[in-house]
């Protein structure tokens, strides 16, 4: 049973109701533009559609097929836009402030009255986590669009075709796979109700074909059916008690920033169940059910992120009520209230989001016990649309360069963020995440702490000879069982793809014939790897000691100097450093291959044997352009050059 059209009375209201109804737009779009911004995850994202759309595969680090984001037809979406602006920042951004505007306004208009629409317009404004993950750069808009087109669409009074709802929630599917818990109850009553089941499955399933589809390509491509950030995320051997643990404390966190979210989803999941409105019980089940996959994998640790889609269905659920104005006007202004009482609130954001308005200081962005944070105080900063310390230049690393005809790794980063700088050094940077995103080795391999963990961040250990693998091509890692699996699962991300064995190996992988060659316990207590030089000239294989100082110190080869890669970007002002006191050095500070500032040091006076310590003060030029690198170069002096130690701060 449908409900009935809308009421006719809706159209004889005051003559002021319009004029109320675009200023509430006007405010919800002013509010949504002051929230806009970007996180760093959506540049994961960016950094493979631009290897997309520079010939060097749909992957993150070139020469491996390896999805490194969980929104493919997102990224679909995005590709073809970037690939006229070569452009990040408002290629992520427009497309979701514009879906986001299509979806809110198809809301206001289609309620069962228009002060509903208008109170339901100022409800959503007054929601930190819709309006934070509006934007963002991530999938959210997409998918709170497919949520209310497929809403609106069940509740005609004379409904489309079933293929046609089937498609929606398959298109959403293909977006982000765990979305189809919020069209499953709806699509299985369908099933259950129809009197030609058979037929009505296929009809469903028809609705499915593009995602379907691309589960095919995936398989063939990546040679998995579900992205890297699942195996990652969900093989990291932490007891389930743990999880739901976490998935407890993630809307405790959540409802602790932005209480507005999970109050007005209860209240529409109330809705349904108190005026016993059987044709949206599906609606109100798909909710709890996604409330309850988002406990059962411990949340997230962006908070109200994994909330936005169960908050815009029930803002649906209560468009459909029939209630007067002066019962919906307290509403609001609790509503209004308590939003204002947090200083978290979209009311509050502004180019300065991520300052304390009393401090006038940066805010503290300290990770707390519970791992759920704040995101956008992380990176309003420097991806806040209105920030004035935005970036301005989020642009491809390939725009108005020539590509070459090959493009090899020359750099290789164990790193932790791999969005931000991950995109803006491009392709001839290969990244090994810790947290194994878009590494798919590490992504198979068991959590360093099954105890210390923080949830969305489950640190890998490194194993010996990995990356020395990835330099050279060659299979150098010292577990000989690990060794094995790194084998075949380089086949699959790297070998040619139309190849039988390749294939074999696929279907051996994803049935789990080769998980016996990765020891869990092995993993938990091996001593991390930590690769500190990339320089192929590096020779260390003697190491000297000057007691009088007391520093281990290693030698340098005094053609070739010491090159020592800082794993990521760095932004410090200060570098102290020990090196042999009787030798005079050069010390090159140096983003890639480009020598940002030159040093000499040395020698010193002293007579007495051993290093002497040098203390650097970089200048803000190359603290703000970030470098990468410090070379170290003999001059002249001893034939034994020596380093005793390096730190930036």
């Amino acid at each position: 049973m449908t409900e009935k059209p809308i009421d006719p009375e809706r159209l004889s209201l005051p003559n002021w109701f319009p004029l109320f109804w675009v200023l509430a737009l006007g405010f919800f779009i002013f509010i949504l533009l002051r929230n806009a911004w970007i996180c760093d995850d959506s540049l994961i994202t960016m950094r493979s559609i631009d290897n997309l759309v520079h010939g060097l595969g749909f992957g993150y680090n070139a020469g491996e097929r390896v999805q490194s984001f969980t929104h493919p037809l997102w990224a679909l979406l995005i590709t073809p836009i970037y690939a006229l602006t070569n452009e990040a920042y408002f290629t992520l951004l427009v497309p979701g402030i514009l879906l986001t505007l299509a979806a809110v306004i198809m809301i206001s208009l289609t309620t069962r009255s228009l002060h509903l629409g208008i109170i339901c317009l100022l409800a959503i404004t007054f929601s930190k986590a819709f309006m934070d993950y509006s934007t963002s750069g991530l999938e959210n808009p997409l998918t709170h669009l497919f949520l209310v087109i497929f809403f609106l669409q069940s509740q005609k009074l004379y409904k489309p075709p079933l293929f046609v709802l089937a498609l929606i929630a398959g298109l959403a599917t293909f977006t982000r796979m765990d979305t189809l818990i919020f069209y499953l109850p709806y699509l299985l009553r369908e099933l259950y109700q129809s009197e030609e089941r058979f037929k009505t499955l296929l009809v469903i399933l028809s609705g499915f074909l593009p995602f379907l589809a691309w589960e095919v390509f995936s398989l063939v491509y990546y040679g998995f059916p579900f992205p890297n950030t699942a195996y990652s995320k969900l093989n990291v051997g932490i007891e389930k008690m743990d999880l739901w643990r976490q998935g407890l404390l993630y809307f405790i966190e959540s409802f602790k920033m932005d209480p507005i979210t999970p109050l007005l989803t209860g209240l529409g999941i109330f809705s349904v169940l108190f005026r016993g409105r059987r044709n949206l019980w599906p609606f109100a089940v798909g909710i709890l059910l996604y409330v309850i996959y988002t406990i059962n994998v411990g949340g997230d640790f962006m908070a109200g992120r994994w909330l936005t889609g169960p908050f815009l269905l029930s803002i649906l659920l209560l468009s459909r009520l029939e209630v007067k104005l002066r019962y919906c006007l307290p509403v609001l202004i609790l509503v209004a209230i308590i939003s204002l009482m947090k200083a978290e609130s979209p009311i509050y954001c502004d180019g300065e989001y991520f300052m304390d308005k009393e401090k006038k200081a940066r805010k503290d962005l300290t990770v707390p016990l519970s791992g759920v944070v704040d995101e956008k105080i992380f990176y309003y900063e420097n991806l806040g649309l209105f920030s004035k310390k935005r970036v301005k230049n989020l642009v491809s690393p390939w725009k108005d360069q020539k590509m070459p005809e090959k493009v090899k790794a020359e750099f290789y980063r164990v790193a932790y963020g791999v969005g931000y700088w991950g995109f803006l050094k491009g392709a001839t940077y290969h990244y090994v995440d810790y947290y194994a995103l878009v590494d798919p080795l590490l992504a198979r391999l068991p959590c360093k702490d099954s105890k210390g963990w923080r949830i969305g961040h489950f640190h890998r250990l490194i194993p010996q000879g990995y990356i020395q693998s990835l330099r050279s091509e060659t299979n150098l890692i010292q577990d000989r069982e690990l060794s094995q699996f790194y084998n075949k699962m380089k086949l699959i991300v790297s070998g040619k793809i139309w190849t039988g064995e390749r294939f074999k190996t696929i279907l051996q992988m994803n049935l789990g014939h080769f998980d016996h060659l990765i020891i869990q316990e092995r993993w938990q207590d091996v001593v991390e790897y930590r690769d500190l030089a990339t320089s192929p000239e590096l020779r260390s294989a003697k190491k000297a000691r000057y007691p009088s100082k007391g520093f281990d110190t290693m030698l340098i080869n005094p053609d070739k100097g010491l090159t020592v890669d800082l794993m990521y970007p760095r932004s410090d002002t200060l570098m102290n450093l020990s090196l042999n006191h009787n030798s005079k050095f050069e010390i090159s500070v140096m983003s890639g291959a480009r020598k940002l500032v030159r040093y000499e040091v040395g020698p010193t006076d002293s007579l007495n044997a051993g290093m002497a310590v040098y203390d650097i003060h970089l200048p803000d030029s190359v603290s703000r352009t970030t470098f990468d690198f410090v070379q170290i170069m003999p001059v002249s002096g001893e034939k034994d050059c020596s380093i005793g130690h390096l730190i930036l701060k």
